[in-house]
Formats: C-alpha cells, structure tokens, sequence
C-alpha cells in the first residue's frame, strides 16, 4: 500500500513536469519566427526540431500545422512566395519538405 503511494506522488509529479515542459515548448512553438540573416533551411530545422520536441513530450505535431508555421512566421523577404504557395498548393497536404524546395528556390 505504501508503496502504491509512492508511486502515485512520483507519477503525480512527472505529470507536472510533463505539463510543464509542455507550456514551455508550446509558448517557443507559438513565438518562434524566422530572424532577418537566417537561412530557409536553418529555420525549418529549428522549428522542426520544437515539433519533434513537442512530439517527444506527448503532443505530436501534423505536418500541416508545421507548414502553417513556417509560411506565417517567414521574414518580410518571403511574403510575395508565401501568398503564391498558400493560394497555389493544398497545404493539408503539402510537406515540410516540398514548403523547403519551394521557398529555397525562391
């Protein structure tokens, strides 16, 4: 029975830190944007690398919305390709990689 209990406040207590670490990363995910010198492929993998991370921790990320991201938090440089991209491709379906090929192109 004690030792039932012990067990009980430890999971407790992960499920805090998990929650935690959770918000955490939700709130990078939320405010990452790309900076002005950044290249196209250094940004996708560090946004990437925050889903994997959320993923990780228990709240898996569509690809969908990582392409969403990525489109809605690009530099002033790729708006004009951002438009073309979301009115010209089906994004639900659209993968990081094929968003990669299409604003390093650009």
């Amino acid at each position: 029975r004690e030792a039932w209990k012990i067990l009980e406040v430890a999971h407790r207590g992960n499920h805090r830190v998990r929650q935690i670490r959770l918000q955490t990363l939700r709130g990078e995910f939320e405010c990452l944007k790309m900076e002005d010198k950044e290249q196209v492929s250094e940004y996708i993998t560090r946004v990437e690398k925050l889903a994997n991370q959320l993923g990780r921790n228990g709240e898996p990320m569509p690809a969908s919305r990582i392409v969403e991201k990525i489109l809605r938090s690009l530099t002033d440089d790729f708006v004009s390709i951002s438009c073309v991209i979301e009115e010209s491709k089906d994004l639900s379906v659209l993968s990081v990689e094929e968003l990669a090929g299409s604003l390093e192109a650009h």
